[in-house]
């Protein structure tokens, strides 16, 4: 395994649309997986995007680390998951504010609008999710 370097805002890779991952079950995917997985772990971070480690694909990892949650039917803790080729179904049109940070934009955190619920068939390297919070 090895740590990444993260693109810095303002990179091409991160400006370009990111491509469908052909075979998700490949060494090589797997062996991103868990360099994504190691880097998002000594960055401190909650999740990280293929794009955001030079690859263009849609492939992402994050986790919920305990009291990263708010007390809600359905969230808690999640260990790292990953998810690959998602399609997004917005489940109702209610949209919150959040304050998150990104890695790559170092130090600085702001308020973005996200929808508060969001559905897809998520494929982890564990489990199947059907319905994840946005949250």
């Amino acid at each position: 395994m090895a740590i990444l370097k993260i693109a810095r805002m303002g990179h091409p890779v991160l400006l370009q649309r990111a491509e469908r991952v052909a075979d998700p079950g490949a060494p090589e995917i797997r062996r991103l997986v868990q360099d994504m997985i190691e880097t998002m772990e000594d960055a401190q971070g909650a999740g990280l995007a293929a794009p955001q480690v030079h690859v263009p694909l849609r492939l992402f990892v994050f986790r919920v680390p305990p009291g990263r949650t708010e007390p809600a039917e359905g969230d808690g803790e999640m260990g790292n998951t990953v998810v690959i080729n998602p399609d997004l179904e917005f489940l109702d049109d209610d949209m919150v504010l959040r304050w998150e940070g990104c890695l790559s934009i170092p130090g600085i955190r702001g308020k973005v609008p996200r929808y508060n619920r969001e559905g897809t068939p998520l494929q982890s390297r564990r489990s199947c999710v059907t319905d994840l919070r946005a949250r």
